[in-house]
Order: structure tokens, then sequence, then C-alpha cells
């Protein structure tokens, strides 16, 4: 992180416990969206947007909206918050180059919330981590308690609001400044005067929800014929009750179907998916890369123009080291074919741009030469031309 922060304090410290204000942590980030580009990007329809009415009934509005929408819109007392900016605009997507020390798998999104004064986000907490970096104007943030289940929500409005809220800490952001709130942690920004921050959000998957996607790939992976099956039934003379001896066996049951699981394949599959699908285009037919002499071909090319491959904003690649020394890539919620060297996977995975001399040693590898030719045509990476 930029500034003079100590990593192994801040996890020691700071992490998922209580938040961190970092003044001019980027200075100089106040043009990287405009408050009507922002505003066209809430008229697409493949991009996730809403609008925030702070008024007394805290109104909520979901996009896409049309450009007559924000013209009705009053002078002051909205937000417009609009979701993954980073796939959109690559300046914004550098923002997550400053917190790649966080797991890849964890990071959502990076949302940016504008307000031409009076918006707000009313008092309320995540079930995720998040830092808050001021772009142009300033905004109030006060910072409550740790909140949970037990919290009280208010139920006479739209939004997922905290019955009860109050201030333990207030922080005024200003332009380049950041402000880490962990999950859970009640907070309340305000922006009396027109301004633009973005929020760089990381989460984790609930518990629910790994469940769920667990239990869909096994029972995607199951036959009719496989059935609970009871070990020696015995006659009874209470035919209405459940035994304890068919309970043991589904639990045993249930066991060795977790066990026989993939959960590597499972796990990757899920955070590699996007929050915020929009979808790859695939490259035209005349542009696909077919063998190894046209992806040399191409990589030769950039190296004359000293031009390197770009991973596309939206993609989401990641990597696990497997059992048997090789290393599966997983992209967008699929797991790609062939395994690669952990050398390789690193460098597709943990950078956004990889020069042609990076890639050279791997072109004697057949399954490298076609995972690059595959990430090539489904756009995951690109490259100016």
């Amino acid at each position: 992180m930029p500034g003079e922060l100590d990593l192994d304090i801040f996890f020691a410290d700071y992490w998922q416990q209580r938040p961190l204000y970092i003044p001019q942590f980027l200075p100089n980030c106040d043009k990287l969206i405009e408050a009507e580009e922002l505003a066209g990007l809430a008229c697409e329809e493949e991009i996730e947007s809403r609008l925030v009415f702070s008024d007394e009934n805290w109104r909520l509005q979901h996009g896409p909206f049309q450009e007559s929408d924000f013209l009705q819109l009053p002078a002051r007392g909205w937000s417009l918050l609009v979701q993954s900016v980073n796939h959109q605009v690559p300046e914004i997507h550098a923002l997550y180059d400053y917190f790649r020390f966080l797991p890849q798998w964890r990071f959502d999104d990076i949302m940016a919330s504008y307000t031409p004064g009076g918006g707000c986000s009313g008092p309320h907490f995540d079930y995720y981590d998040v830092f808050i970096l001021q772009a142009t104007g300033q905004r109030e943030w006060q910072l409550g308690e740790h909140c949970g289940p037990h919290s009280t929500l208010r139920h006479d409005c739209d939004l997922c609001l905290l019955e009860n809220f109050s201030a333990t800490e207030t922080y005024i952001l200003q332009p380049g400044d950041l402000l880490y709130i962990p999950q859970q942690l009640a907070h309340w920004g305000k922006g009396d005067a027109e301004s633009l921050s973005y929020s760089i959000g990381f989460r984790s998957p609930s518990d629910a929800e790994l469940l769920a996607v667990i239990s869909d790939h096994i029972g995607n992976e199951l036959g009719e014929h496989q059935r609970l099956q009871e070990n020696g039934p015995q006659p009874t003379t209470a035919n209405g009750a459940i035994d304890a001896a068919t309970l043991a066996q589904l639990r045993t049951r249930l066991h060795t179907l977790i066990d026989d699981c993939d959960l590597n394949t499972v796990f990757g599959e899920y955070v590699s998916s996007l929050a915020h699908p929009e979808g790859l285009p695939e490259l035209d037919d005349d542009l696909k890369i077919n063998d190894r002499i046209e992806l040399q071909a191409l990589l030769d090319d950039l190296q004359t123009q000293q031009q390197p491959l770009l991973k596309d904003e939206s993609a989401r690649l990641l990597y696990l080291a497997e059992s048997d020394g090789n290393t599966r890539l997983f992209c967008n919620g699929q797991r790609c074919e062939p395994t690669v060297t952990a050398a390789l996977a690193q460098l597709l995975c943990d950078h956004h741009a990889v020069s042609p001399s990076q890639l050279q040693p791997f072109l004697l590898d057949s399954g490298a030469v076609e995972l690059l030719i595959w990430l090539l045509n489904h756009g995951i990476f690109y490259w100016h031309e």
C-alpha cells in the first residue's frame, strides 16, 4: 500500500477488526470518471445501478435508467451508485493494484458513488470489507458498533437500514483520502456538497452460499439409482417412527458424498465467477488464433510494437496448485483445460499486463500454448491494434 502502512500491522491490528483512516492515500484520483459518464453507465442494461433518495422514506430505484430519468431528478438529496465500474473503465480497474496484498478471490468489485449534494447511504452495515477512496469533494463518515443478525433493521423503507445508530467515530474524507471499514461495522456516509467516491469491496462466501454450490455440484453428479440405503432393516412395531439407525446412516452417507466431492474445483469455479457478470465476447473467426505458429507470430508482432497482452478488466482468473504438481486455472466460473506450470499460472493471474517476452519461455509446452490460445480467443486477454 502507498504511504507508511506496515501490512503486518494492518492484518494484526485492523483487518476485520477496526477501521483505519489514511489521509492522502492516493492524491490525483479525481479524473478517473465524470458524473455524466457514470450516469451513462447507469443507462446500460448489463450494468447494475441504483438511485438512493435520502428523504424521510429512503426510497430506492434500480436501473437501468433513461437519460430522461436524470433530467427529472431534484437538485439535491440523492445518490447514484454504479457497481463494477472497474469492468468498464481501465483507469478505475487500476485502483485494484493497490490492494493486491489481499487474495484476489476475495475481491468483489469497485463501486462508484456520486451525489450532487445532500445524498447519503443511511446507517447500515455490510458483510464485506470495504476501502472507501474519496475522489472529488468531501464526505463525512460516521462509524458505529459492530453489527450482526441481532441488529434491528428498519422495515418502513426500501433499504436495509439500522433502526438505531450511534456514532463512535467520525471522519471527513478529502480527495485522495482512504477509509477502511471492516465487515459488520455500522457506518453512515453523508455528502453535503457534490462528491464522488469509490468503494473497493472484498468479501468471502457465506456458509449458505458454499453449502448451496457444493450441494448443486454433488447433485448434478448423482444418478437416480444412488439413494439412501438401510443397513439390515428390522421388523418394527412402531412404523411411524424414524429410527436412530436410519439417521446414523444418513449422516454417514452425507459425509461420504462430501468427501468424494472435488472441493478444489467447486471452490475454484465459484470464487472465480463474477458477482456482476457482463460476459466476454469471443473474437471474430478471422481474428482467432488457431495454432502455435499464429500465436508466435502475434507475440513477435507485439514485441516489435512493444505492446503487452492485457487482461480484460472484467475477467477473473485464479489458480490452484493440485496434488499432482500441476496447477489448475479457473476463469469466470469455469475450470480451464489443460493444467499448466505454477510459473505460468502466477504470471497470468497475478498481473494485468503480460509482455510477449514473459510468455516466450512457455511456448515449448503444448498445454501452455493451448491455454494461451483459449484465453485469447475468448477475450480474456486482448491487445491494442
